[in-house]
């Protein structure tokens, strides 16, 4: 019998950490809805840099919170460097023995010492062809999986759910039953990468993080304009200009750094398909955006006019009540960076008696 146990999840970003805790009793609740900024270069690429600046920034917020520790699990993400991950196609006669062959079929695939890896595989039926079913072989290094858990662990939680950020915005696309016909794209614009997933009918087929986000706006502006990096973070905010000048200047240095992200998309996309053996240039039906790199002027437009298809900001908390505090109301405004936390939050975390 498995009966559902409360969670925190943790989404933790080189720009800030994301906390939510989902209502047990009324799944559509957000009772808890916070992010604390990164210390700077603590988190890079997906990986931890300086557990100890994370322990004492998270500790003393986990204390302020009535949470009964001995039942509440930690969920989180992993992503960037900390994933290998592969989607391999296998003859239909094979997948009932799947599991005799696997292991042989990830190290090789992964050119990685299994060893070293905590790994897992799922099968999408759904998208069988020709005889061949696609599996998606995952794998995360232990030394980056055991990090997390030692942070976890240090701030007097236990460790719930370890997923792939790759999966989390698709799970949340899936959830909130948007249009996801055909090719789509899911597009998260973080602070220091944005995370590309390539799916099918809401399937996932391939993903990468792309080293252009919202940090590389930020400098582009700092250079341009002989502007501090602060300076220059709060120019990229702004709404109103002192002169059509300045508006001409800021934009084209935005423009610049967000062509070169399309230019990268573009090219994960044809190397996606001709790598897949299907063809050439398919055409993207629908486009989400999430994530707080992207919220500058002229982001989705520019996106939407280069790739030829609709983009649409994905708004998380269109489905869940938020807790009527002055901090969750503040951040409530800004849901798209908390897509990520709110696709980790929809999952249930179970706990097996007996």
């Amino acid at each position: 019998m498995q009966i559902p146990l409360p969670s925190m999840v943790f989404d933790m970003g080189a720009s800030s950490i994301k906390l939510v805790k989902k209502s047990i009793q009324n799944p559509n609740h957000i009772e808890i809805l916070h992010q604390i900024p990164t210390p700077e270069h603590a988190i890079k690429n997906g990986t931890i840099q300086d557990i100890d600046s994370i322990q004492d920034i998270l500790r003393p917020y986990i204390q302020t919170l009535s949470l009964r520790k001995h039942f509440h699990r930690a969920v989180l993400a992993l992503g960037g460097n900390s994933l290998i991950m592969k989607r391999v196609l296998f003859p239909e006669q094979q997948i009932e023995n799947l599991a005799d062959t696997i292991l042989f079929d990830a190290e090789q695939y992964f050119q990685h010492d299994l060893d070293d890896l905590y790994f897992d595989y799922f099968v999408q039926h759904e998208l069988h062809r020709d005889n061949q079913i696609p599996v998606v072989l995952v794998g995360a290094k232990k030394s980056i999986v055991e990090q997390h858990v030692s942070l976890i662990r240090s701030i007097g939680l236990k460790i719930g759910i370890v997923d792939c950020s790759s999966f989390s915005i698709p799970n949340l696309l899936s959830y909130m039953q948007l249009p996801m016909q055909g090719y789509c794209l899911s597009v998260h614009c973080g602070a220091s990468s944005t995370q590309l997933v390539i799916l099918q009918d809401g399937h996932y087929l391939y993903s990468r993080d792309i080293p252009i986000a919202g940090d590389l706006i930020t400098s582009k502006l700092a250079e341009m304009g002989g502007l501090s990096i602060f300076e220059a973070e709060l120019l990229k905010k702004q709404t109103t200009f002192s002169s059509e000048e300045q508006k001409a200047w800021i934009e084209n240095s935005i423009q610049s750094v967000c062509r070169q992200l399309f230019h990268e998309m573009k090219m994960t996309l044809e190397f996606y398909f001709e790598n897949a053996n299907q063809e050439k240039n398919k055409s993207i039906s629908r486009i989400y955006l999430s994530g707080g790199g992207g919220l500058v002027n002229g982001f989705a437009s520019w996106m939407a006019d280069f790739f030829s298809a609709p983009v649409s900001w994905l708004d998380p908390f269109s489905l869940f009540s938020l807790p009527n505090d002055d901090i969750a109301s503040q951040e409530g405004k800004n849901g798209v960076r908390f897509s990520i936390a709110a696709g980790l939050a929809i999952r249930p975390c179970m706990y097996q008696l007996g």
